[in-house]
């Protein structure tokens, strides 16, 4: 096991190894960085924890930590190395895991993206990898890879610009950020590439996030059940028009200044979730036996905006 291997590492045992930089309070390491070379041996690698900065892009950080179980929770490796991983070989430069021990996730590069080193710096050493999956067979350049505790494989997190096409449960479509999987490889979620048309039971749905962020893969703007049915969706750009006892209400993305510049506008998406019973818009939850819904779609073409047909649903 490979805690055995890393057994328990406490600051007593590990001082001359180890600079203990986060400690659980019975006092086993939590994090530490190397302090001379050492090599760890695991089934997915040998892997020798950074214990010097040889290039400016590389991170100062911790260069081991660990589960408060002691099992290993993650390496940065001194240089990029090969892990083998349930769906093959991959370079990394940071290899986190789970604390029943496999593999959590696989990032081939974690450069330090700052003044001197810059993210097109970074793309430049960025390869492109080839996945033949159940959503489709594609090639591009990731950022990471995520596992699920037995191995399966939970999501892909794509390279920023970097867009794949997948096939959802509505068809092909095109891909940016990232997408999830349940673990039986069918598609749980992913984040559009531009605004697609998805179908739903109060009519069809623009689903795209403009504030979506490259950080992780795990909050995506669509989302299906393991059956394939629609969970959510985020859309910048569908009004829902809800009649009820003779009174109607009108629930539409807004617009707020964006908190970078503190000028320009951006749009906030509405989220819309499904239910057998319910339908629910931005938390609020309207009865499907009680309400009458349908959608009101804006088609945005550069500047300039325009009504696209309005479709009327009476989902009782």
């Amino acid at each position: 096991m490979m805690q055995e291997a890393v057994n328990r590492m406490t600051i007593a045992a590990f001082k001359d190894q180890f600079m203990v930089t986060k400690a659980y309070p019975n006092g086993d390491a939590w994090d530490a960085i190397a302090k001379k070379p050492l090599v760890i041996h695991t089934p997915y690698g040998t892997f020798t924890p950074r214990f010097k900065r040889e290039e400016s892009r590389q991170k100062f950080s911790k260069s081991i930590s660990f589960h408060q179980s002691g099992a290993l929770k993650s390496i940065v490796p001194q240089e990029q190395t090969s892990v083998m991983t349930p769906i093959g070989m991959y370079p990394a430069e940071l290899v986190t895991f789970h604390k029943n021990g496999m593999v959590y996730r696989v990032f081939p590069l974690n450069g330090q993206i700052d003044g001197f080193w810059t993210e097109a710096d970074e793309a430049k050493l960025a390869e492109a990898y080839d996945f033949d999956l159940q959503i489709g067979t594609f090639t591009a350049k990731i950022i990471s890879i995520q596992f699920y505790d037995n191995g399966a494989l939970k999501g892909v997190l794509l390279w920023p610009g970097e867009v794949i096409e997948i096939m959802t449960p509505q068809g092909l479509m095109p891909c940016r950020i990232g997408f999830n999987l349940y673990p039986d490889g069918s598609l749980k979620s992913f984040e559009p590439a531009k605004p697609v048309s998805i179908q739903s039971v109060i009519g069809v749905i623009s689903a795209f996030d403009y504030e979506a962020l490259g950080i992780h893969a795990d909050s995506n703007a669509v989302v299906f059940s393991q059956e394939g049915e629609l969970i959510s969706v985020l859309t910048p750009l569908t009004t829902i028009v809800a009649s009820q006892g003779g009174q109607i209400r009108r629930i539409a993305p807004r617009t707020t200044v964006n908190p970078v510049d503190g000028e320009s506008l951006m749009v906030v998406a509405i989220k819309i979730e499904f239910d057998t019973e319910t339908v629910k818009i931005n938390g609020e939850r309207f009865s499907r036996n009680e309400t009458m819904l349908k959608t009101h779609t804006m088609t945005v073409l550069g500047a300039s905006s325009k009504s696209a047909e309005k479709v009327i649903f009476n989902i009782t």
